[in-house]
């Protein structure tokens, strides 16, 4: 998992000393991650969050950095062992979650609209190099499909 994992943070210009955790408390319908600063300051009784540093990913993340971390008799096995399991969301939503925290870190930004918008021009390009054999097609589609049912703040900038 940690070579794909540094991959994702090299793609988005993020330090590899970037700490991320899986979290499988984060809960799919509200967060598949989170990205959030490890430094806080008090200034006149207001807190100001610190560089953005610190990823947290939910299930689907770490499950399609592990999936994408696999070789390609691992994934055969995988897949052959969890057959009502959607390789191809997996793997494109996973990735596409993990680069846009990365982007996150990469930019210090919060601004979702700005870090989306970056991911999808990154997005196409790491899922073809890690993708299954003759799937790149339904994972990038699998990418799209969920960036296009994301809140209107993660879009129009």
């Amino acid at each position: 998992m940690l070579t794909v994992l540094l991959s994702v943070l090299a793609l988005a210009g993020a330090p590899t000393t970037t700490k991320v955790e899986c979290d499988p408390a984060l809960l799919a319908a509200a967060d598949l991650g989170l990205t959030v600063s490890d430094q806080i300051t008090v200034v006149d009784g207001r807190i100001i969050p610190g560089r953005l540093d610190h990823i947290l990913l939910g299930q689907e993340a770490c499950g399609g950095l592990l999936y994408a971390s696999a070789s390609p008799s691992e994934r055969a096995e995988i897949r052959r062992m969890n057959p009502t399991v959607d390789f191809d969301q997996l793997l494109g939503v996973g990735l596409q979650v993990a680069l846009h925290e990365a982007n996150h870190v990469a930019l210090d930004s919060a601004d979702e609209c700005l870090v989306e918008k970056r991911t999808r021009t990154q997005i196409v390009g790491l899922i073809e190099k890690v993708a299954d054999p003759g799937r790149a097609v339904a994972e990038e589609a699998a990418a799209t499909a969920d960036d296009a049912g994301l809140p209107a703040n993660y879009h129009g900038c």
